[in-house]
């Protein structure tokens, strides 16, 4: 079943308005991704940063968020992506990926 993500944007920040420290997460694993897709266990998996540190490779998005809020790191300061070079888009570029909305809104309950 298709997952309409058009209700779920409001979970999501607008590519105007990415605070500081979720962008500068994201290029941190920008710079990163040519090696980690050099690897290829990590391929079509997630990592977290926070600013320029790796936090971790995991298998679903949801390990990786419970280890930012377990840092103690607020959701402004940190990104979770997926090892893919479909991460090199602009955010504008791309629709929200389903799986991570789903573990933003699980961790939220």
């Amino acid at each position: 079943m298709a997952t309409d993500l058009t209700q779920h944007r409001d979970l999501l920040p607008s590519p105007r308005t990415i605070p500081e420290g979720i962008r500068r997460s994201q290029e941190a694993l920008r710079k990163a991704l040519p090696d980690l897709l050099a690897q290829p266990k990590y391929f079509r998996q997630w990592t977290a940063f926070h600013g320029d540190e790796a936090i971790g490779v995991a298998r679903d998005a949801t390990t990786l968020l419970e280890e930012c809020v377990r840092r103690g790191f607020r959701e402004d300061e940190y990104y979770i992506g997926w090892i893919d070079s479909a991460e090199l888009l602009d955010e504008e570029e791309v629709e929200p990926r389903p799986q991570l909305v789903d573990a933003i809104k699980s961790s939220a309950e």
